[in-house]
């Protein structure tokens, strides 16, 4: 096979997803590697389908030709005939040359939690290769696909969290120390923990604020000095998040479906650039559930804090962070050096093009045919 280079991820659904951030961390990476000389693209499926209904049978045919490889993210099938369609489809993509890659950063398997209607294995044992965010989501798929997997970690670009001054602050907000909580509603539970704790900083610190961002539970609405953020697109939750002192990024420790997940909520907290006061850039000072996937970005008490998930030492935390400015600045600068040092999508593209390679190079799947 000649060098490939040609590759598209193809979403299913439509392209209104509510602030896109997991749709922009899949494609950042293409963005290099068109500067690398790839041809990248991304489409979504409905749109795809409705072009090749209205240009005929041989506008797919061209589609397919265009491209090497085949990404397709987070996908599931809803029965018995949609996996047979798309057992049917993997094998014509396979018929002309070409490979498929199935892509997750969540853990779709449904054995801890019901998180799709369907089912996400068939797709992955159909094909050729898994890519997934962290060493532990790679065992999982492992063991259900039976399939090449390789880990292709959550990466931040410097154009998004760095470029430009960092936002000012509103003059009121000089002496002030923000606290910040971003997601989605599927941490309600995980969440749950900061019930009691919120409230009591408040009280105890006036020169806490508290955000939240994509997400509010109900047991954390009607706080005093507290800032309600509606969902944005990516780049405005960077920007966002560089105006934040502290991001929480709590976890019920032993969910196993948390045991899936990347730990890209503190990395990119790590990641939003501001200068110190000392001229020094730095990002926010993180505080994340003691459990695996944390560990794998903060160092206690060097990049970041990790507590146990309970009340009294959540609350201990935050205490300490903002009563130790000293710590606090330690832990912005430090964090913000190894992310730029280990996550920096505009080097650590390479680790997408040696896997896209080898997936290419490698003979197709006959696991399924």
């Amino acid at each position: 096979m000649n060098q490939p280079n040609r590759v598209v991820a193809i979403f299913m659904g439509t392209q209104h997803v509510p602030g896109g951030c997991e749709i922009y961390r899949i494609t950042m990476p293409f963005y290099y590697l068109e500067q690398h000389g790839w041809k990248t693209e991304y489409v979504y499926f409905n749109d795809l389908w409705q072009y090749c209904q209205k240009n005929g049978a041989h506008a797919w045919g061209k589609f397919v030709l265009d491209h090497d490889l085949f990404v397709f993210p987070r996908l599931y099938v809803p029965d018995d005939e949609a996996r047979m369609v798309l057992r049917g489809l993997f094998e014509t993509l396979r018929l002309t040359n070409r490979r498929v890659i199935y892509e997750t950063d969540d853990d779709y398997t449904n054995i801890h939690r019901q998180v799709v209607t369907g089912d996400a294995i068939s797709p992955a044992i159909f094909s050729d290769a898994v890519t997934v965010t962290t060493p532990l989501l790679a065992n999982t798929m492992k063991r259900f696909t039976k399939r090449p997997v390789h880990v292709l970690p959550n990466c931040i670009s410097p154009h998004d969290f760095c470029e430009g001054n960092a936002p000012a602050r509103n003059p009121a907000m000089e002496g002030k120390l923000i606290i910040a909580l971003t997601g989605s509603q599927t941490h309600e539970k995980d969440w749950r923990v900061l019930e009691r704790v919120i409230p009591r900083i408040l009280d105890e610190y006036p020169q806490a604020h508290f955000l939240t961002m994509g997400y509010t539970p109900d047991y954390l609405k009607g706080l005093s000095r507290h800032i309600v953020v509606p969902p944005a697109p990516y780049h405005t939750y960077a920007q966002i998040l560089r105006g934040c002192d502290i991001i929480l990024a709590p976890v019920v420790p032993d969910d196993g479906f948390n045991l899936g997940k990347s730990q890209i909520k503190a990395v990119e907290g790590m990641a939003a650039q501001r200068l110190l006061p000392s001229g020094i850039s730095a990002g926010a000072a993180v505080i994340a559930t003691r459990n695996p996937v944390y560990e794998l970005a903060i160092k206690h008490g060097k990049t970041g804090l990790l507590t146990e998930h309970t009340s009294e030492a959540w609350y201990q935390s935050i205490k300490q962070l903002l009563e130790d400015e000293s710590l606090r600045h330690s832990l912005q600068v430090n964090g913000y050096g190894y992310v730029y040092k280990h996550l920096d999508i505009t080097r650590e593209w390479r680790q997408w093009a040696r896997v896209y390679r080898k997936v290419l190079d490698a003979p197709a799947n006959t696991l399924s045919f």
